[in-house]
């Protein structure tokens, strides 16, 4: 299973008037390995993670997850196919590990989508996502804690 393909990004193009950010790209990942994207500033990575993630429009291509087409897919529902972007900026909770960190992103998070910024914790799609003020608190409390009894007893060995 390790070696069937997750995401297919397939002739990719953007351009932002004449400037093409993304130019004919191809990338096939395979499930349960780690790739890599690097590049120089402006040489089109987040506005290719944006495509792929669907916060940002191609000029043409085509992108699969999971043999699935997501091209024209909102990126709320390329999100709930599992396939979730996470931005540069870091906002990290420095008592807790890396993993713990990771976490804390709750599954059926809406992102940031225009509408949930407005409702309650995306009550607008699924009335039983709403949290009562304190629950997310009260779970990083509670992830944070277990982060410190953790390291807590890895120091004492």
């Amino acid at each position: 299973m390790s070696g069937e393909t997750i995401l297919e990004v397939e002739h990719v193009s953007k351009s932002f008037g004449g400037l093409k950010a993304v130019d004919d790209v191809s990338i096939a990942l395979k499930r349960g390995h780690i790739f890599g994207l690097i590049g120089p500033n402006g040489s089109g990575k987040s506005t290719l993670f944006n495509i792929v993630a669907g916060t940002e429009k191609k000029d043409g291509g085509r992108v699969l997850f999971d043999g699935t087409p997501i091209d024209d897919l909102p990126s709320h529902k390329i999100l709930a196919l599992g396939l979730a972007r996470s931005f540069q900026i870091p906002r990290l909770f420095f008592g807790m590990t890396v993993l713990d960190n990771t976490m804390t992103a709750f599954k059926g998070q809406v992102g940031e989508h225009p509408i949930a910024a407005l409702t309650p914790s995306g009550s607008h799609r699924n009335p039983s996502w709403r949290q009562r003020p304190g629950e997310s608190s009260a779970f990083l409390k509670s992830k944070t804690s277990t982060s410190n009894r953790l390291r807590k007893s890895r120091e004492d060995r």
